[in-house]
C-alpha cells in the first residue's frame, strides 16, 4: 500500500515530508456512517471486519 509513497522514479528531487500509518489505526465506531444498502447488523459487522483486515480497529 505504500508503493506510491516510495516511488523511486524521482529520487533526485528535494526531500519531502510524508505521513504513514505504520501500526493499526483506531476509529470511533459511533462516528462511522455506512452505505444505505448496509442497513443490517450483519452487514455492518462485515464492514467492520473489512476494516480490521485493512488494519483499522473499530472501537
Amino acid at each position: 500500500m505504500l508503493t506510491p509513497l516510495l516511488d523511486r522514479s524521482d529520487l533526485a528531487s528535494a526531500a519531502r515530508a510524508v505521513s504513514a500509518i505504520v501500526r493499526d489505526a483506531e476509529v470511533n465506531g459511533n462516528l462511522l456512517t455506512y452505505h444505505t444498502s448496509r442497513d443490517e447488523a450483519s452487514e455492518k459487522a462485515a464492514a467492520r471486519l473489512d476494516l480490521a483486515a485493512a488494519g483499522i480497529i473499530v472501537r
